[in-house]
């Protein structure tokens, strides 16, 4: 009953959730089936509803009722029934003892030593009620700080300048603000309690007798694990031994003995509200646990170490002990392997989704594939504990054609993010907008992956009139660009992104960072296309001890003019050079080029995404993995086609039953009896046959073979006598034929080989079919 594929992500998927509409508590399991068949009585009354069993769309119907009237402090009700882990994996509905049982066993199945725990729990724990836990997905991620590597001083430094500050006014200070800091501690610890005391449960008639069975993972230092701690089965979630929500634990067990918790002692039980803290999870020690099956396991009879066994203590007769001591014998397992098929896994949870309600936070959960979209889990945060006024929604998503992995909105004031992953053409990595303004003139914000970008573009801001980007790790050391758009115009109806039109630009701004290799007089610090006026300024970087920079203004010629080449007018140009020698004619033409060019670069670099996105939000498309046999079509059609051809081949591979008498019994007109003479010459005549043929194949075979030889030889020669004349396509030809022949006289020799080999087998083969055949039984 142990198996260790899904031992690991059980845990993790496991969830569930109570039925506020029903009048028993109801858990539903959600990853492979859901629970729960049975809980405890959730009021004080003399008649409880003892088992109630749901269908799967929440109803009452087919209840089962049992009523009991006793004293509920007295007697603690259990489950009437156990089914094994293998039925559980097959209804998909359990309880809580059946959870536990199968945990435990995916558990020992991975190597843990895990054990079914039966004790009292809350009764949040016991209902799956989660409304006062903590949203998991909400819970930040401890960052991972490096510690900077300390600096080796350097042996001669400078000395400081004399501290002018008053220490006396910097001690007071500090004093002022740890003062400060103490009060608003206070103050949030204040708001705290009160939180707790307002988020703090109704008190529970039942509580320290509420029925409850969980998993217990013993400390293993051989597996990573340094302590014990409770694994609760209808949620996944991992808790240490001291938690509140478990009061006492009664008794253990796994498939290798139960044991009894005896720790507490007579008259004197624990209080309801106790904790599991103090419980010694030694079960070697027969002072604190009792045992039913004696001897179990045999390694614990020489204590929890191997090592600290008597030396002289033989292994056969500490068995022999063993055996002669024990009473019951635990059953083997008649539960059949643990598997869960891949196409019940892909559903995820029964009905392919589910919800949980956490502290102000309500998660819904999908199977892949199941929506259109791609979305796998949606997380809403709402400002109430009734869950009536969302405040923010984050959406994951899977497999999707765009990579988009995560979208996070914000409702109050309609901001949404979204998050991307490699892959993506434009290598977009976060996309900031209003989700209500679609229009040109909205404001977003983009990230990229600038390493997957060739032209190393970081962030991307756009506004109402401009539009800033920013590079990084760039050849032509471009750092910074903006872009300065006409504003919008009141009268106009808004523009929507899909429209594909323009707004007019008027004018682009962008500065490099400083090349050391080139003059600072020739390497431009910043560069202006001013479209409204028609000109060009460039300011260059700040040569070293100058108290100025060279610039340069270009009035860009007329399109007419410029034709194939353009025509170079001094008057086009203002100059101002800070030191060093002015650029001669030649150079101002080719900078002037060089700058249109740009221009026109940066004129189309501004690119459709805005209206890319637009057509994948409403068109979403979902890539489906190279291995997903259930999806994949061509991988289907690919393994139909590679089944067909193997029974294609099989079916070839079968040798039909051959009769090699038949020709010659033809000739002698199908006789019913042969004489000795005729069967002796009969087999000899087939005998000759194959040998003949198998002479001629052979000699057909030697024959082509020196055919092409010849052949090879011929090429070669010619080939020698014309290589000076030859030109490259005669040569290349000349290779192809060449490596074409080789090819040829190798196989042809490997099957002259092979025909060698196999003629005496086959000889001895025919032979042997001969002489079963019980037409030629009168030789032999």
């Amino acid at each position: 009953m142990m198996y260790k594929n899904y031992a690991f992500a059980l845990p993790v998927l496991c969830h569930a959730m109570t039925d506020n509409n029903s009048k028993c508590p109801v858990l539903w399991y959600m990853v492979a089936f859901q629970t729960n068949d049975w809980a405890p009585p959730d009021r004080m009354t003399g008649q409880w509803e003892v088992e109630a069993r749901q269908d799967d769309r929440g109803g009452e119907k087919q209840k089962e009722k049992f009523l009991r009237k006793t004293d509920v402090r007295v007697v603690v009700l259990q489950p009437a029934a156990l089914v094994s882990p293998w039925t559980v994996l097959e209804r998909q509905s359990a309880h809580c003892f059946e959870l536990a049982t199968l945990l435990v066993s995916l558990l020992i199945g991975a190597g843990y030593d895990a054990y079914v725990v039966s004790g009292t729990a809350t009764r949040e724990v016991c209902n799956n009620d989660q409304l006062r836990v903590v949203c998991p997905e909400l819970v930040p991620k401890p960052e991972v700080v490096e510690e900077p590597r300390a600096a080796t001083p350097p042996k001669y430094q400078v000395r400081p300048p004399p501290y002018l500050h008053s220490r006396f006014m910097e001690q007071m200070a500090e004093r002022e603000r740890r003062r400060e800091l103490d009060r608003q501690r206070e103050e949030q610890e204040e708001e705290d309690r009160r939180i707790a005391e307002l988020e703090k449960p109704a008190p529970d008639e039942l509580r320290g007798f509420r029925l409850h069975a969980w998993a217990l993972v013993r400390a293993d230092p051989a597996r990573g694990v340094d302590e014990h701690f409770f694994l609760e089965p209808s949620t996944g979630f991992r808790h240490d031994i001291a938690h509140p929500g478990y009061h006492r634990v009664e008794s253990v067990w796994n498939h290798v003995n139960y044991w009894v918790n005896v720790q507490e002692a007579v008259g004197r039980p624990r209080a309801p509200d106790d904790t599991c803290e103090g419980t010694d999870f030694d079960l070697t020690d027969l002072g604190k646990w009792e045992h039913l099956l004696a001897g179990e396991p045999a390694e614990w009879r020489q204590g929890p170490d191997p090592a600290a066994a008597a030396p002289d203590l033989d292994e056969q007769t500490a068995d022999e002990d063993v055996l002669a001591e024990k009473h019951l014998d635990m059953p083997a397992s008649w539960v059949p392997r643990l598997d869960v098929q891949n196409a019940v896994y892909e559903k995820r949870y029964p009905g392919c989704n589910k919800t949980i309600l956490y502290k102000k936070a309500k998660v819904e959960k999908f199977a892949p594939y199941l929506n259109k979209d791609g979305l796998v889990r949606r997380v809403t945060v709402y400002a109430d504990y009734e869950h009536g006024e969302p405040l923010s929604l984050t959406e994951h998503y899977e497999n999707r054609a765009d990579c988009l992995e995560r979208v996070q909105r914000n409702l109050e004031n309609g901001s949404a993010t979204d998050f991307f992953r490699r892959g993506r053409d434009d290598a977009c990595k976060e996309h900031q907008y209003v989700v209500a303004d679609n229009s040109l003139d909205s404001v977003r914000l983009l990230r990229f992956y600038d390493v997957a970008r060739y032209d190393g573009l970081e962030e991307l801001e756009m506004g109402a009139e401009q539009l800033t980007e920013t590079f990084r790790r760039r050849s032509d050391r471009l750092q910074h660009r903006r872009v300065h758009f006409l504003g919008p115009d009141p009268e106009a109806e808004d523009q929507d992104l899909a429209s594909g039109q323009r707004r007019p630009i008027l004018k682009i701004i962008e500065k490099f960072e400083r090349n050391p290799e080139v003059d600072a007089n020739r390497d431009i610090a910043e560069r202006q296309f001013l479209l409204n006026e028609n000109k060009i300024l460039l300011k260059f970087h700040y040569g070293m001890g100058k108290l100025t920079a060279a610039t340069r203004e270009f009035t860009k010629p007329a399109k007419a003019d410029r034709g194939r080449w353009l025509n170079f007018n001094a008057d086009l140009v203002t100059s101002y050079e800070a030191g060093g020698k002015p650029l001669k004619q030649v150079e101002l033409l080719e900078l002037l080029q060089e700058q249109l060019d740009a221009e026109e670069k940066t004129l189309f670099h501004l690119s459709n995404f805005l209206r890319m996105r637009v057509v994948e939000v409403a068109l979403p498309r979902l890539q489906v993995s190279l291995f997903d046999e259930e999806r994949n079509e061509m991988a289907k059609k690919g393994l139909r086609e590679r089944e067909q051809r193997l029974l294609e081949e099989e079916a070839r591979e079968v040798e039909a039953e051959v009769d090699f008498l038949a020709p010659y019994m033809a000739r002698l007109g199908n006789p019913d009896g042969l004489s000795p003479s005729q069967a002796l010459a009969m087999r000899d005549d087939c005998l000759n046959d194959f040998k003949q043929q198998y002479v001629s194949r052979a000699q057909q075979m030697q024959q082509r073979f020196e055919t092409e030889k010849e052949r090879l030889q011929e090429l070669n020669r010619w080939y020698e006598e014309n290589q000076e004349k030859l030109s490259p396509e005669q040569e290349d030809k000349h290779l192809m034929e060449t490596q074409r022949i080789n090819f040829l006289l190798h196989t042809l020799q490997i099957r002259l080989e092979r025909h060698r080999d196999l003629a005496p087998q086959r000889y001895l083969a025919l032979e042997a079919c001969l002489r079963a055949d019980p037409r030629l039984s009168v030789l032999y």
